[in-house]
């Protein structure tokens, strides 16, 4: 069993002035910093809160906030730049009034249906779309294969010019990398 040998450096636990946050020596692990609230679940933390309210381990010290994080290094902004890129490349498009999946597996798939279709110009292919089956003659295979394609290559072309604004420090934030030119899905 744990027995609390002592708590002291009793501090707001955030604004609202409500939980108090306190530094715990027990038996059994040391010392740890306890949230001690009014509302807790257990008697002692209730205890606890009640007197540090009443001063019994000292003053509260008023809340300190945590630092502000760091801002994301270059990096980790690149990094970004290539999570948004795939999001909206894998995002779908719409293509002759079709929304169209563009999965890295639906991109080959379509892929492959277009080489077909230019290896065999008079056939057809069948495809399983979101709506159900349908066939698709030559034309609407290329319109299909070259929406998604553009999309590809847009979706990287955006993502190109977001790392050469980063490398020239025009563009420094998460939400100026969301901001950029990014194709529709839609």
């Amino acid at each position: 069993m744990t027995t609390i040998l002592s708590v002291s450096v009793p501090r707001w636990a955030d604004a609202t002035q409500i939980d108090v946050i306190v530094d715990v020596e027990t038996t059994e692990y040391g010392v740890l910093e306890f949230t001690a609230s009014a509302s807790d679940v257990e008697a002692h933390g209730r205890e606890i809160h009640a007197a540090a309210l009443a001063g019994a381990y000292g003053p509260i010290a008023a809340y300190e906030p945590p630092p502000a994080p760091p801002p994301p290094s270059a990096a980790d902004l690149k990094a970004a730049a290539a999570a948004k890129r795939w999001q909206v490349e894998t995002g779908g498009v719409v293509a002759g009034g079709m929304p169209i999946d563009t999965s890295r597996a639906s991109q080959a798939m379509i892929s492959g249906a277009h080489a077909y279709i230019q290896a065999q110009p008079s056939a057809t292919v069948d495809f399983k779309a979101a709506s159900g089956w349908v066939t698709l003659d030559a034309a609407a295979v290329t319109t299909i294969a070259l929406a998604v394609a553009g999309h590809v290559q847009s979706c990287f072309g955006v993502e190109r010019l977001v790392e050469a604004a980063l490398d020239a420090g025009t563009i420094t934030t998460l939400a100026e990398i969301d901001a950029a030119d990014w194709p529709s899905n839609g």
